[in-house]
């Protein structure tokens, strides 16, 4: 499956309103300013660790604002 493909399997429950998507002050549990991927998936139980690797655009193992809000942005 590709990265978006996988993104968007992951995030259907959120995309079809089913959920809120958590805002990223919500996730970011621990104030760090990034997103770590057990905050991810917690935040996010439909979530696998492939979504978080997918939304990781960088590959740097966490996720900041940025790539959070392109994972938001997929649910408008």
């Amino acid at each position: 499956m590709t990265g978006a493909l996988t993104l968007s399997v992951a995030l259907a429950p959120y995309m079809a309103g089913a959920q809120d998507m958590p805002a990223f002050s919500d996730v970011d549990q621990n104030v760090d300013g990034v997103v770590s991927e057990d905050e991810f998936l917690a935040a996010m139980p439909t979530a696998t660790a492939e979504t978080y690797a997918s939304a990781d655009v960088n590959g740097d193992s966490v996720l900041t604002q940025e790539e959070y809000e392109v994972v938001a942005a997929m649910m408008e």
